[in-house]
């Protein structure tokens, strides 16, 4: 009997043996699987992927992006979208203008058209290198027409975080996956700064607004810091973004070049703040300026070559140096119909709009152009020639795209 119990105490013993011996395994499993998991993460998280086919970019005409090159094509985009206001009001701001009982009737209907058409501005922008006339079904499968959608869309004139939203995901857009940020401006009408960009081309680290000045009542500037990432050659660029929408020209030239210079010193300030704790950062700034390059505003903002304004004057070495003779759909029509510029004033093109990008940021650049399609004007009858189609002219419901042109840069890091 003795001997029995014995040899029970040793199965006991063997078994509990075992049940630590499998317990053990299981948590190093299970530990081994955690730490594969974490270390995943953490490079998914830092080193932002593009689903990049075999070729790159090819824009047709006289010049081309080397098909062997390693370097990653981005298309960066700036449109001022002319009051995208949703439907619902604003206790806080005075957008009755903009509702369903305002005097601009602006309901469902209209906004819907109004979404609908700025995306279809935006998907056409591949159009432009494969000169062609409309947009393509967006195809979310890593394709050229994927890869040549602007990764960085910046507006202005957008009310709210829900007109973002509903361009994004109720349109045509919806395959790209935008990602938003949107100021909260002390405007007096509502009408805020905006960011869209591809998650997949570049990873936001930060993003923020400058409050200019609470008696101008204008718009912060928008500041998002990018990391793009080259999964071909393993390198990394920290880009910044400045999105600006300036104090319109209202008040006379002297009265509004003050508060443009107000808003401006702004920037300056958060520009030389930034290369001092960071000396390799690119920069990139954007927006409607409500000024022309040859303003008091931007000469001061050019000088000391603090930043590049794009496009370069025609005869300037840096032109030569960065824009070969490219051929595009939007130049063919420029040239066609005598587009000079985003907007259209008095029967004349000037640009309120415009790009710059610091010194080091340079031998990033392909080049610039305006963007246009048949579509997107109208022949004017008052002033001959074309002009912008918009949405609204004066109390007239026109049911157009923006009294503004968009405005492209084509990068490669």
């Amino acid at each position: 009997m003795n001997h029995f119990h014995q040899v029970l105490d040793i199965h006991d013993s063997i078994r509990r043996k075992r049940r630590v011996a499998h317990c053990l395994i299981s948590f190093l499993f299970v530990a081994r699987f955690l730490f594969i998991a974490t270390v995943a993460c953490s490079v998914l998280n830092s080193c932002v992927p593009f689903p990049c086919s075999s070729n790159h970019v090819l824009i047709s005409g006289t010049y081309k992006l080397n098909d062997s090159s390693q370097r990653l094509p981005m298309t960066m985009m700036w449109y001022n979208v002319e009051n995208l206001f949703d439907t619902i009001d604003n206790p806080f701001k005075n957008d009755q203008e903009f509702l369903p009982s305002g005097s601009k009737q602006w309901h469902r209907f209209k906004y819907v058209q109004k979404l609908n058409h700025l995306s279809e501005v935006i998907a056409s922008i591949p159009s432009d290198q494969l000169m062609t006339d409309t947009a393509l079904p967006i195809p979310n499968d890593g394709s050229n027409y994927w890869q040549m959608m602007p990764a960085v869309i910046g507006m202005c004139e957008v009310e709210s975080k829900q007109c973002l939203d509903d361009l994004t995901n109720r349109t045509m857009l919806k395959p790209m996956h935008y990602r938003s940020i949107i100021t909260h401006s002390s405007d007096a009408r509502g009408i805020n700064i905006a960011l869209l960009y591809d998650p997949m081309k570049l990873r936001l680290i930060k993003s923020y607004s400058l409050h200019v000045d609470s008696t101008l009542h204008t718009r912060d500037i928008l500041v998002a810091e990018m990391s793009v990432f080259n999964p071909k050659l393993l390198s990394r660029d920290s880009l910044y973004l400045f999105l600006n929408h300036w104090p319109s020209r209202r008040g006379g030239p002297k009265v509004s070049e003050q508060k443009r210079i107000r808003v401006e010193q702004v920037l300056i300030n958060e520009i030389q703040k930034v290369r001092k704790t960071n000396k390799t950062a690119k920069m990139i700034v954007m927006g409607d300026f409500n000024t022309y390059a040859s303003s008091k505003e931007l000469s001061i903002f050019t000088r000391d070559y603090l930043m590049y304004r794009l496009p370069a004057e025609p005869k300037s070495t840096i032109h030569h140096k960065m824009f070969p003779n490219v051929e595009t759909r939007s130049k063919i029509l420029c040239d066609e119909y005598a587009i000079t510029g985003s907007y259209l004033y008095q029967g004349r093109w000037g640009s309120l709009d415009h790009l710059f990008i610091s010194p080091n940021l340079i031998e990033n650049v392909e080049y610039s152009t305006l963007f246009v399609r048949d579509w997107m004007l109208d022949k004017g009858k008052r002033l001959g020639g074309y002009q912008p189609r918009r949405t609204y002219l004066g109390p007239r419901y026109i049911g157009g795209y923006s009294d503004h042109l968009p405005l492209l840069l084509y990068l490669t890091f």
